[in-house]
């Protein structure tokens, strides 16, 4: 292939539908209000922590977690527990 002439590739289209607001309701999974407070408070949650400029070793200092026990490894199971949710898609 000459410098002058690129290489073009190709996709086949996708469908792309719009959330009604609930991605967990979009995806057809059960207790979709349930599921989308939690993601929103979670979010909220890492919000006011970075507003605070709080580390990890603080955040579960005022949380009153064992300091052994990180801040992501909670985060990480708190997305692990949401997450399960793809696996319920129908």
């Amino acid at each position: 292939m000459s410098k002058s002439k690129k290489r073009i590739t190709t996709r086949k289209a996708e469908r792309v539908e719009p959330s009604r607001g609930n991605v967990f309701a979009d995806m057809g999974l059960t207790n979709a209000d349930e599921r989308m407070l939690k993601a929103q408070l979670a979010v909220k949650i890492i919000e006011l922590i970075e507003q605070k400029g709080w580390t990890q070793a603080r955040t579960a200092e005022v949380i009153g977690l064992d300091p052994a026990e990180s801040i992501a490894s909670v985060a990480r199971e708190a997305v692990r527990h949401l997450s399960g949710a793809a696996h319920q898609y129908p």
